[in-house]
C-alpha cells in the first residue's frame, strides 16, 4: 500500500466524491456592501479592509475562490469593482461583487 496515501487517507485530506449531478452553486455567506472611503490630501490611493467573503458548498467541501483584489490592498481615486467567485468540484460558480468608491478629499475642500 502506497504510504503517502495511507498518510493522507488518516488525516482526511484524501476525499473522493461523486459530484456528477451537483448543479447547485456554492452560497455565498459574506459578501461586503460597497465602501466608501477618502484619500488623504496629496495621496494617489489609500488602503481599504473588508470582512472577506466566505461560502458554502452542499458537498461539504470548501469552495475555490478566485478573487480580483485583497482586503488590504491600496485602492486609486474612482470607482473600482471588487469581484471574488466561488466555485465547487462540480464547476457550479457564485459570485460576490462589491465597489470600492474612493473620493480625494482635496476635492471637497
Amino acid at each position: 500500500m502506497n504510504l503517502l496515501f495511507e498518510y493522507y487517507k488518516s488525516v482526511k485530506l484524501f476525499q473522493l466524491s461523486d459530484v456528477g449531478d451537483d448543479t447547485t452553486p456554492p452560497v455565498i455567506d459574506i459578501c461586503p456592501n460597497s465602501i466608501n472611503v477618502t484619500t488623504p490630501v496629496g495621496m494617489t490611493s489609500t488602503p481599504v479592509t473588508w470582512i472577506e467573503p466566505t461560502a458554502t458548498d452542499n458537498s461539504g467541501m470548501t469552495p475555490t475562490v478566485t478573487q480580483s483584489h485583497q482586503s488590504g490592498d491600496r485602492f486609486p481615486i474612482g470607482i473600482s469593482q471588487v469581484f471574488y467567485t466561488f466555485s465547487d468540484l462540480a464547476g457550479n460558480e457564485a459570485a460576490c461583487t462589491f465597489s470600492i468608491t474612493n473620493g480625494n478629499l482635496h476635492a471637497w475642500l
